[in-house]
């Protein structure tokens, strides 16, 4: 459930502000927080829980991490936590992301394609109790998602990088569980394998991090679209309106130059940046959802929610637009709130069509579906690839593996797996392509 019931557009949210604990939205950031300062942010826990979090990765890989939960770990004052950072709201989140990532480390068990995941034995009650009542205060699910494995739970590394050309290399996992050796190849002095897997990792979880920082300036362009339709709206003045057309489509330009950073930063993930086999052996295992959640699953990116709203998107029938769907009743409830005020607010499409029935080839009309076309035939097109590559190589070369939530399919061999994806990534792009204008 959404904490605010009073309707506002999306420059109204931007105006007033909102409560970062329940999801950072800004003109400068996005729906991000500022990396620099999230970097700086306290960790505010115990000693028990320091030392868990710093030697997680060990404890991990070597699946140690009952015994730590049965003998060191102390039940956790959320409340207090919660008050030592009333005017530090970076150094809640951070902390919260660590018990969560802490959390998801606990769920070790097989997952097979084409089996629904079974429930998991319940989470240490130190863990599930901290969970559950940082979900009260932050409006946010009590497990695990893509935000606290990666969206509030990266650092800035590089202190040179430019936010809107950024790579997965440019961020620090808060909370990395792969980058240990295990015990046998600590024996052998072979620390390699866990050199592999940690940068695997990091680099497979930050690339939505850096996904959401490539196109931070999407919030600035939908909130300066809508009112700028808007006061065309209202306005009688025709200089006016031809002032406004030009600032709509000065904005429509911005939000294509975006989804071209989109499209080329993640084009770096690809077998030479990650190898498939090792995310789909070592990562997934982390990373995956149970008991029907979503775990970290693209799907829960705020800015694919964001520019679905944008572009107008209404039509979400097939397999992977229920998926989207179910995915974002899990992002930040304030990424909820935003979004859904650029959804009921004044609609780009809505517009570009009343301008294209004034005049044939009118530009708003040309350049809103040059914004489609920028979307589908760019980034969803990589997407699809990348996903299909990674599968392929994982499944014939891994084994099975269970998907992010609930399969509804059987698939009884790799190639049934990569056939389903193309099915399951083309029938969604048609639903985008849809929304151009003469379709």
């Amino acid at each position: 459930m959404l904490m605010y019931t009073t309707p506002k557009t999306s420059w109204e949210w931007l105006e007033h502000g909102m409560d970062p604990r329940l999801g950072p939205v800004s003109r400068e950031y996005g729906l991000m927080f500022d990396p620099r300062a999230m970097g700086e942010a306290r960790v505010v826990l115990p000693d028990s829980w320091l030392r868990l979090w710093k030697e997680l990765p060990k404890r991990f890989i070597n699946k140690e991490l009952s015994d730590m939960f049965i003998h060191e770990l102390e039940i956790l004052n959320v409340d207090a936590i919660h008050a030592e950072c009333c005017d530090d709201p970076l150094a809640f989140i951070k902390t919260k992301s660590i018990v969560f990532g802490i959390a998801q480390a606990c769920i070790s068990f097989d997952r097979v394609i084409a089996k629904e995941m079974p429930e998991p034995e319940p989470l240490p009650y130190q863990v599930q109790s901290a969970m559950n009542r940082f979900a009260e205060l932050c409006l946010c699910p009590d497990y695990c998602s893509l935000a606290d494995m990666s969206l509030t739970a990266s650092i800035l590394v590089n202190d040179n990088a430019d936010l809107l050309n950024c790579t997965f290399d440019d961020f620090k996992l808060i909370c990395p569980v792969n980058n240990a050796p295990t015990y046998e190849e600590q024996a052998r002095n072979d620390l390699e394998p866990a050199r592999i897997r940690g940068q695997a990792e990091n680099r497979f979880n930050n690339t939505p991090t850096m996904m959401e920082y490539r196109v931070n300036d999407l919030v600035d362009i939908v909130a300066n679209t809508q009112r700028a339709i808007y006061d065309y709206q209202i306005s009688s003045s025709s200089k006016e309106q031809d002032r406004l057309i030009v600032e709509i489509l000065h904005q429509i330009a911005r939000a294509k130059a975006s989804l071209k950073r989109l499209y080329k930063g993640f084009a770096l993930l690809s077998r030479k940046t990650v190898d498939p086999v090792v995310w789909h052996r070592d990562i997934v295992t982390y990373t995956s959802g149970y008991g029907g959640h979503l775990g970290l699953s693209g799907s829960q990116a705020p800015c694919i929610h964001l520019i679905d709203a944008f572009l107008g998107r209404k039509t979400f029938a097939t397999e992977l637009g229920e998926t989207s769907l179910k995915a974002f009743q899990q992002v930040q409830n304030n990424h909820q709130c935003f979004i859904l005020s650029v959804a009921n607010g004044p609609q780009l499409r809505s517009f570009a069509e009343e301008c294209s029935a004034q005049r044939t080839n009118h530009p708003v009309a040309t350049a809103f579906n040059d914004l489609v076309d920028s979307y589908t035939k760019g980034f969803l097109a990589m997407h699809k690839g990348r996903a299909v590559e990674f599968a392929k190589a994982g499944f014939v070369e891994a084994g099975p593996r269970e998907f992010s939530g609930k399969t509804k399919y059987e698939c009884s061999s790799p190639e049934n797996v990569v056939r389903k994806l193309k099915c399951f990534f083309d029938e969604a792009t048609k639903e985008r392509d849809q929304l151009k204008l003469g379709k």
